[in-house]
């Protein structure tokens, strides 16, 4: 499964074209093809341990899948693993924008601002990780 199927429904038959990253497509599906086929790119750097460019492809694939909480997030992940803090909160807060209960999502930007000293800001966000999971011990890491 990819990230469009994991998080978003299928385009609706005759969905008006979109644009994302500056760049026009013909259709809502070949946007989200776009998307998937350079998300399957950024894994792949990713994979073999090439993270400036699994970060560009991960940054591309936001930018197209702009509506799209999983793009925002990976591309928060890949900014956070090239040493791109800033990039990593524009692009999670990009993610909790879209889907406000993105778990993971909320769990990392916590950790973010626990680290860069903004304790109030992830004080807050764990406690919603807290309470969208009261169960998962992974919620009380940070």
């Amino acid at each position: 499964a990819n990230f469009w199927e994991e998080s978003m429904a299928a385009p609706r038959k005759g969905q008006a074209a979109q644009v994302g990253g500056g760049r026009k497509f013909s259709s809502e599906e070949s946007r989200r093809e776009e998307a998937s086929r350079l998300f399957e790119v950024a894994q792949s750097y990713k994979e073999r341990g090439r993270m400036a460019e699994a970060a560009r492809a991960f940054e591309e694939v936001a930018e197209i899948a702009y509506d799209n909480a999983e793009a925002q997030y990976h591309a928060g992940m890949g900014h956070l693993q090239t040493g791109d803090l800033m990039g990593a909160k524009r692009r999670w807060e990009a993610c909790l924008e879209i889907d406000p209960n993105h778990v993971t999502g909320l769990f990392n930007f916590a950790t973010l601002m626990a680290e860069t000293g903004d304790i109030p800001r992830a004080r807050d966000l764990m406690e919603k990780v807290i309470a969208i999971q009261p169960d998962d011990a992974d919620s009380y890491k940070t």
